[in-house]
């Protein structure tokens, strides 16, 4: 029906017109951002899944970075063990020596005071081995690893003997004569003994640390593989899309043009 007062060709063109407007609109901001999902609006249930997912990709890759931490504290550690058990080896070499009756009481003050020297640089091993101020061979070290998004996923780097002379029972090395020498080497072969199986123990953590740090790799890679599925838009489906709307757009300004010039035919009818 002609009307020339109420245009519902045309009422119904511009809603048709506004529709698409908003439609390209969200569109455009897709394939602006690569996401399918640019608002709850668009996808409430997805947006809410997305974002619980990309909270756990970024607690992954949180996790991982503590444990490539973690393999730091145990490398400052193992290093500073190893410079230790070179000085605990050149103090047997000297209370081997030592050890023989052929040394005068020169040559063994002699080398009672180049194993004071190791003594103290065994302590300042000991004492210089910390990671951001926390020290790692007083005994005392007992570091929870956060390695994984939940919070039960921890670890533990557990330091509990003193690598210092004292600790190790090297402080009080006597060379004065063979028997003494005896006692001393005892005491050397125990703090080695000590030492290496600490190493050990540091060595098999660290495998354990690259193990989880590959875990946490595959983890994140699936996690965000998940996620872009559920969030990332499909650029070829987009554009076939885009593509109607515009067709669409076309077509509906067209019919509104048309629509718009009804009252005019009616008037024109009149005169």
């Amino acid at each position: 029906m002609l009307s020339a007062i109420n245009n519902v060709s045309a009422l119904s063109g511009i809603g048709m017109f506004n529709q698409l407007n908003r439609q390209s609109a969200t569109l455009s901001k897709q394939m602006s951002t690569g996401k399918r999902i640019t608002s709850s609006s668009v996808d409430a249930a997805g947006a809410a899944i997305a974002n619980k997912m990309s909270a756990r990709v970024s607690s992954l890759a949180m996790a991982q970075r503590n444990v490539g931490d973690a393999k730091s504290v145990i490398g400052i550690a193992d290093g500073a063990l190893k410079g230790i058990g070179d000085n605990l080896g050149k103090l047997r070499e000297l209370t081997i020596q030592a050890k023989s009756d052929t040394l005068g009481d020169d040559e063994r003050a002699n080398v009672a005071t180049q194993i004071a020297a190791i003594v103290s640089d065994i302590n300042d091993f000991s004492s210089e081995a910390e990671y951001n101020g926390i020290a790692l061979l007083d005994g005392s070290a007992d570091l929870s690893i956060q390695a994984g998004a939940d919070k039960g996923d921890t670890m533990k780097i557990t330091i509990a003997t003193a690598y210092d002379s004292a600790g190790l029972s090297v402080d009080s090395l006597d060379v004065t004569d063979s028997t003494n020498a005896a006692t001393s080497l005892d005491a050397i072969d125990a703090a080695i003994k000590v030492v290496n199986t600490q190493q050990s123990a540091l060595g098999a953590l660290d495998n354990r640390f690259d193990s989880r740090i590959s875990f946490l790799d595959t983890s994140i890679e699936n996690q965000t593989a998940a996620l872009s599925q559920i969030e990332d838009l499909d650029y070829a489906k987009a554009s076939a899309e885009s593509m109607k709307l515009q067709v669409q757009t076309q077509a509906t300004t067209f019919a509104l043009q048309k629509s718009l010039q009804q009252p005019s035919s009616i008037l024109s009818l009149l005169m």
